[in-house]
């Protein structure tokens, strides 16, 4: 998994110094429930290219990211320097992997893998006073990508985190806030970055007998143009509990 996510960094989502709509819906909705960024140590769990943690450096006072995947550290580290942040410390490796060297005042983990088992649910409950995460509630819906799914398959390995996250909750007898948010959006990429993605949800997905050629072929006979336009729509859940 983790040479996926290194293929993936290149074409994945960076920081640009705005905040997303997305983003300050969760914002929100995490200070409404007194989960305040403000002066805390942060913990960033499977923080990518670091979309969350540099936004939410400027306001802690220390936040340190870990990914399993070392070229999205990378992009990380070098957006965290071109932002001239100072306050973040990030390192490669799993979330069962990383060792921690204090408590934290607040662990964030969102849109991620990292954490997926009991285990990993236990872990992250003890490593900080908050957690927030935020996790798919059901799989999300391309208008571009679908269509190759149809052709050349799906294998959903793993139940929803979410699901087990909240049964793991309410077995352990933990309080927690969640609620359902919703987004759409729409991505803008190159029809040879459309390939590129595209066959990455097919390998992530376990799809068969598919190649980066026959994909262009698809897309240049349904697109005309340089640029493709793809329709998102997610539906995710936030959690917050606390030690």
């Amino acid at each position: 998994m983790q040479n996926l996510w290194d293929k993936k960094a290149s074409n994945y989502q960076r920081f640009d110094g705005k905040v997303s709509a997305i983003q300050q819906q969760i914002f929100a909705k995490a200070l409404a429930w007194g989960v305040d960024f403000s002066g805390k140590e942060i913990l960033d769990i499977g923080c990518g290219t670091g979309v969350w943690t540099i936004f939410l450096s400027k306001t802690a006072k220390n936040i340190t990211g870990i990914d399993s995947s070392k070229n999205m550290i990378e992009i990380l580290n070098e957006d965290a320097k071109r932002f001239g942040v100072t306050n973040l410390a990030s390192e490669v490796c799993s979330w069962r992997e990383f060792k921690p060297t204090k408590h934290f005042d607040i662990a964030i983990c969102t849109m991620s893998p990292a954490i997926a088992s009991d285990e990993d649910f236990a872990k992250f409950h003890s490593i900080a006073k908050q957690k927030l995460y935020l996790g798919w509630d059901k799989p999300r819906s391309s208008d571009l990508i679908e269509p190759f799914f149809k052709k050349f398959g799906r294998t959903l390995s793993q139940k929803n985190v979410v699901n087990r996250l909240e049964a793991w909750l309410n077995e352990q007898g933990i309080a927690y806030k969640s609620e359902i948010l919703n987004e759409t959006r729409i991505a803008r990429r190159s029809v040879q970055e459309a390939a590129e993605n595209i066959c990455w949800h097919l390998e992530i997905n376990g799809a068969k007998n598919y190649d980066e050629k026959t994909v262009l072929a698809m897309l240049k006979e349904r697109f005309d143009g340089e640029f493709i336009d793809e329709k998102i729509e997610s539906q995710m859940k936030l959690f917050v509990f606390l030690s």
